[in-house]
């Protein structure tokens, strides 16, 4: 190989790693001050059937989630897509989280601080939608 193309390859890759460290540092932040932001009352919902997704640059969403209200507490809940680093099990740890404790209010996973604020801006998401897939009135 031509020693400039191999100069130049270094450079694309060290921009391509640079460039999916920026999004994802971004993509937390944007995530922090959303949930922070948000003014939903995670213990008042109505009951229903609940989906929401966090795309925080409107690209790929970077979490989904389903869940079930009833009677004031969380029955099912399901995190259909988390991106996180491969080595993390944050998605089994926040579900388990959830599901003990029926409630949407938890805390972040300790080295997957990130990821969990992906989590929670999607329940402020659905919390937020008109978009319920079922919603029963009381």
């Amino acid at each position: 190989m031509n020693r400039t193309l191999k100069y130049l390859m270094i450079v694309v890759v060290l921009t391509l790693l640079f460039s999916g460290y920026q999004y994802f540092k971004h993509a937390g932040l944007k995530a922090y001050h959303y949930v922070s932001r948000s003014e939903v009352a995670l213990d008042s919902l109505d009951d229903g059937h609940y989906y929401g997704s966090f795309s925080p640059f409107d690209v790929i969403p970077l979490a989904q989630v389903t869940f079930q209200v009833s009677n004031g507490k969380v029955n099912e809940f399901k995190i259909s897509r988390l991106v996180v680093t491969p080595w993390n099990k944050v998605k089994p740890a926040l579900q388990d989280s959830v599901r003990s404790k029926k409630n949407l209010q938890f805390d972040s996973v300790t080295g997957a601080t990130r990821s969990s604020f992906f989590v929670k801006a999607a329940v402020h998401n659905a919390c937020n939608s008109d978009e319920k897939k079922e919603k029963k009135s009381r």
